[in-house]
C-alpha cells in the first residue's frame, strides 16, 4: 500500500509540473542558443545571443560581488552581549571555512545556481552530511600478570613481585577519511512538490526528489541512510536491462538509451519528505500508522518522515522508511532541501525568471534577423532569367565560374535578375 500511495502522489505532482518543466527546457534552449531548425537547408539558422549576453552579464556581476574576497558570510549583531557576539563570529568563521574547502566546489555551484535561478526563475539546493570511515585491525602487546612471582612460586604476600608475560591482542579501530557537510544544486525537473502556494519547502505537504544511484552506492550508505530491502533490489537487477532512467540531466540528448554492458546498472530513486501517520518502535524505528485504506490506526502519531522507492525496470521496491533525522537548533525536524527564486510570482510559488519575459522578443529577433539574412543571400546569389528558346535548347541551370561559356540564340535572352538587398528595416 505504501508503494501504491507513493505512485499516486507522484503521478499528481508530476502532472502538475509538466508545464513548468516544458518552460524550463524552452528557457534553457534560449540560453543554449538552441531553436527550431529552418525549413530549408539554405535558410539562415543564426541565433542572436541577446538573452545569453544578459544572463552572462548578470552572472559576472554577481561573481564579482561575491567572490572578490574569501569571506562569503557576514554577521549582523543585534545584541551587545560579548558572549553572543563571540558566538556569532565563531559561526561566521565556521561557515566561511566550510565554503572555502575544495570538495565543496562552491564557486561552480554558486554560479550554476545563479544561472538556473535567473533563467528559469527558481533553483533548488540539497544538503547532507557525509562520512567515510575505514575499519582496520591493529595488533598490540598486552602485559598480563600471573598468579606466580618471578621465581615461579605462588604469590601469598604483597612483597612478592608478580611474573609478567606479553601476549598479542587484536584491537578494532576506525580511521575517519572525511566527516563533513556538503550540498549540491538540483535540476528542478527532478523536484516535485505538492500543490498550493507555500513560502518555504518546509511547509509543503510533500517534496519528492528524483535521482539515480546504483547498488554499490546504496550498500556503502546502507548504515547511514538506513536502507532496507537491498537484497530485493539486487535480485531485481539480475537480468534487467541497464536502460536510462527518467531522471533529467543536462546532457540528455547526448546519452545513449541503453547501457547494456555496465556492471553498475542505474537505479532511479524517488525520495519523498512528508508528514505521515506512523507508529514508533524500539530505537526510533517506525512502521506505517495506517491500514490498507489509508485510515489512521490506533496509537499512530503524525511525524515527519523520509520515504524512498527504488525503481528497477518495472519493479518498485521500498528501500527507506524512517523518521526525519535532521533537526534545527530548537529540535524541530527540517527537510534538507531549500529553494531560491528570481522574482516573486503572485500566484505561483515557483517564481518567475528572465526567460519568461525574454522568450518572445528573443524569438522575434531570431526570426527577423533570419529573414533578413535569407533576403540578403538571395540578393547576393546570381539568378539568371533566360528566354524560353535558349533555356529549353541548352540547359536549365547556368554555372557562374571563370571561363564559363553560355550558349544562347540571342544574348538578350540571358539576363541576371537584380534583387533588392535593402535589409536596414529588419536590422
Amino acid at each position: 500500500f505504501i508503494i501504491q500511495m507513493s505512485t499516486a502522489e507522484f503521478a499528481i505532482d508530476e502532472h502538475n509540473h509538466e508545464d513548468d518543466n516544458q518552460d524550463f527546457e524552452v528557457h534553457m534552449n534560449l540560453y543554449d542558443l538552441v531553436g527550431n531548425e529552418p525549413d530549408e537547408d539554405w535558410m539562415s539558422n543564426i541565433k542572436l545571443p541577446e538573452f545569453w549576453g544578459e544572463i552572462i552579464t548578470q552572472n559576472s556581476l554577481e561573481a564579482a560581488q561575491e567572490f572578490k574576497r574569501r569571506d562569503y558570510v557576514e554577521i549582523y549583531h543585534q545584541d551587545k552581549d560579548p558572549r553572543l557576539i563571540a558566538a556569532g563570529e565563531a559561526d561566521k568563521e565556521l561557515i566561511n571555512r566550510t565554503l572555502n574547502q575544495s570538495h565543496i566546489h562552491y564557486f561552480q555551484k554558486r554560479m550554476r545556481a545563479s544561472g538556473l535561478r535567473n533563467v528559469t526563475g527558481k533553483v533548488y539546493y540539497r544538503t547532507w552530511w557525509e562520512r567515510k570511515v575505514v575499519k582496520f585491525t591493529e595488533t598490540h602487546n598486552k602485559v598480563l600478570e600471573l598468579e606466580t612471582d618471578i621465581n615461579g612460586e605462588r604469590i601469598t604476600s604483597e612483597e612478592q613481585i608478580a611474573q609478567r608475560i606479553t601476549v598479542p591482542e587484536e584491537v578494532q579501530k576506525e580511521h575517519v577519511i572525511y566527516d563533513r557537510w556538503n550540498f549540491d544544486v538540483l535540476d528542478s525537473r527532478n523536484v516535485f512538490t505538492s500543490p498550493g502556494y507555500c513560502y518555504s519547502l518546509q511547509d509543503k505537504k510533500r517534496v519528492t526528489l528524483r535521482f539515480d544511484t546504483d547498488i554499490g552506492e546504496m550498500e556503502q550508505q546502507k548504515d547511514f541512510m538506513d536502507y532496507i530491502n537491498l537484497d530485493k533490489v539486487e535480485e531485481a537487477l539480475k537480468g534487467a536491462d541497464a536502460r536510462k532512467t527518467d531522471t533529467k540531466t543536462g546532457d540528455d540528448q547526448n546519452e545513449p538509451e541503453e547501457y547494456m554492458f555496465t556492471s553498475l546498472k542505474p537505479i532511479m530513486i524517488l525520495e519523498t519528505y512528508k508528514k505521515e501517520w506512523v507508529k514508533v518502535g524500539k530505537k526510533d524505528k517506525i512502521t506505517p500508522g495506517f491500514d490498507g485504506r489509508g485510515e489512521r490506526i490506533k496509537g499512530a502519531i503524525l511525524m515527519e518522515i523520509v520515504r524512498s522507492i527504488a525503481h528497477v525496470g518495472d519493479k518498485e521496491i521500498l528501500v527507506r522508511y524512517q523518521r526525519q533525522k535532521n533537526r534545527d537548533p530548537f529540535g524541530n525536524p527540517f527537510r534538507p532541501i531549500t529553494k531560491g527564486i528570481c522574482y516573486i510570482h503572485p500566484t505561483s510559488d515557483l517564481g518567475v525568471g528572465d526567460g519568461k519575459a525574454s522568450r518572445g522578443p528573443q524569438i522575434a529577433m531570431n526570426d527577423v534577423f533570419g529573414m533578413a539574412m535569407d533576403k540578403l543571400r538571395i540578393a547576393l546569389t546570381p539568378i539568371v532569367k533566360a528566354g524560353t528558346t535558349s533555356a529549353s535548347e541548352f540547359r536549365n541551370t547556368w554555372e557562374f565560374a571563370p571561363r564559363a561559356v553560355w550558349e544562347a540564340y540571342d544574348p538578350k535572352d540571358i539576363q541576371e535578375m537584380i534583387m533588392d538587398d535593402n535589409i536596414s528595416g529588419a536590422l
